[in-house]
């Protein structure tokens, strides 16, 4: 009676403890099964955020786009019109100076030549002249003075083309300072191509359930052995002032068990700039920076 007694004792524990272990891998198994629904929405609102500030992206760099093709257009064609009219204009005070010259200088021909014949006149048959004193300093007087018209002719005419060629490299200079503003809005276009690009990447990366949560999981063999330290080059959020380029900025990352952090230096009492703790993140971020 005692023997069977104990034995059915054996049994009641074995029954009460397969009982408490089943109900142990129960709230496991929920336990987990909570965590997965988490990680799953975690998951989705970080890829619906994503498409946002895809989507953002995409518009203010098609917005950009548009706004530097019409701008260009628009710069192009009032330049040109500009400088048609400009050309044209020049052309005209040219043809009307050079024809002013020709007429001065068929005028003066015209004078030369009845001086000749009035000079020739007043020669006798003796070859005796009648001209007088006062008219040869009277014609002298009025080559003088139409010789002095024609050089003042051709100055001006110098000058008028002086101003044409100034305003032409002025207009020169122009242009190449708005082709540099082309080329920058160009690259700014660019820049926001590549963080679109780089935003998508990072996107088709978190939407990987099979990766590992843990992001001591992702960290490559190669680099297990903790600490790991090394510099990383980042781009900042803001461009600095006075500059249309974000450029890179060097940081001493540190990389252990407990987080990822990155200094300004490789002091040891340094601050650290940003510190990411390893048990929230959930992208490998060594993959990233290393």
């Amino acid at each position: 009676m005692f023997s069977f007694r104990k034995v059915a004792d054996q049994y009641k524990n074995l029954v009460e403890n397969e009982r408490l272990a089943r109900q142990i891998a129960e709230t496991n198994v929920n336990e987990f099964d909570k965590e997965k629904t988490m990680l799953k929405e975690e998951v989705k609102q970080l890829v619906a955020r994503h498409e946002k500030e895809i989507q953002a992206k995409d518009m203010q760099i098609a917005i950009l786009s548009e706004r530097e093709s019409e701008l260009e257009l628009s710069r192009s064609m009032t330049h040109l019109n500009e400088k048609a009219a400009e050309i044209e204009e020049a052309e005209a005070v040219i043809a009307d100076l050079k024809r002013k010259l020709d007429l001065e200088k068929a005028h003066k021909r015209a004078v030369i030549v009845k001086l000749e014949e009035e000079m020739a006149k007043r020669v006798d048959k003796k070859g005796g002249k009648h001209i007088t004193k006062a008219d040869l300093l009277k014609k002298d007087r009025e080559i003088i003075h139409h010789q002095q018209e024609i050089r003042r002719l051709g100055i001006q005419l110098d000058e008028v083309y002086s101003d044409k060629v100034r305003m032409m490299t002025d207009m020169t200079r122009e242009l190449e300072e708005e082709q540099r503003d082309n080329d920058a809005l160009r690259m700014e276009v660019k820049e926001l191509k590549e963080e679109l690009d780089e935003m998508k990447r990072r996107r088709d990366g978190t939407i990987d359930e099979t990766r590992s949560v843990d992001s001591r999981d992702s960290i490559p063999h190669a680099i297990r052995n903790l600490p790991h330290t090394g510099w990383v080059s980042m781009k900042p959020e803001k461009r600095s002032a006075g500059s249309r380029k974000m450029k890179w900025v060097n940081y001493y990352a540190v990389l252990n068990a407990v987080a990822f952090q990155l200094f300004p230096d490789e002091k040891p009492h340094s601050a650290a700039v940003m510190s990411i703790d390893t048990r929230f993140v959930r992208v490998p971020f060594v993959q990233l920076f290393f």
